[in-house]
């Protein structure tokens, strides 16, 4: 077995190292997740190897539940989101900013997320391009977005869940 031992002194080169390398990370998961959107519901993972496309990657890459899940999920959901995906793939979102867009359009019918893909498209268009657009308010503006285009009646059932989760019960002991 390969032995671990803690790494050295870390040095200034390393954050352009660091951040080449999570930019790398980024580009090859676009790929697997444009793999998986292609793959899944397909038959070919059930044909070639007699399991669902989500077992599979457990067994073969060995992805945990969540990871099987969000990959294959992207996948389906960036099918309806050709801009959206095209940034991801060019590099020009990140990984952890797809998560969020696709959380963020979970639930919205494929007309909807054609349309959320839209709008993304017009803030970019409209900012002369993602450059100086902070990464986390990219995806709290598409979940605004998502949110708009579910409508008042989802917006209050979302609230609705948030109070029930957040409600906590005490009960004394019984002893």
């Amino acid at each position: 077995m390969k032995s671990y031992t803690r790494s050295q002194q870390a040095e200034p080169g390393q954050l352009e190292e660091l951040v080449d390398e999570l930019r790398a990370a980024d580009r090859a998961i676009a790929r697997a997740v444009a793999l998986a959107g292609r793959l899944a519901g397909s038959g070919v993972c059930e044909t070639v190897e007699g399991l669902p496309l989500e077992h599979f990657l457990g067994l073969a890459a060995r992805l945990t539940h969540s990871d099987r899940r969000m990959l294959i999920g992207a996948g389906e959901a960036l099918a309806a989101m050709p801009v959206t995906a095209g940034l991801f793939a060019d590099g020009a979102l990140s990984w952890s900013q797809v998560r969020g867009i696709v959380s963020a359009a979970k639930g919205l019918r494929v007309a909807q997320r054609e349309d959320l893909d839209a709008r993304v498209a017009a803030t970019i268009d409209q900012r002369g391009g993602l450059e100086g657009l902070d990464a986390d308010a990219l995806v709290w503006a598409v979940s605004e977005a998502a949110d708009e285009l579910r409508g008042p009646k989802a917006a209050r059932r979302a609230e609705q869940r948030q109070r029930d989760s957040a409600f906590l019960s005490r009960q004394s002991g019984l002893d």
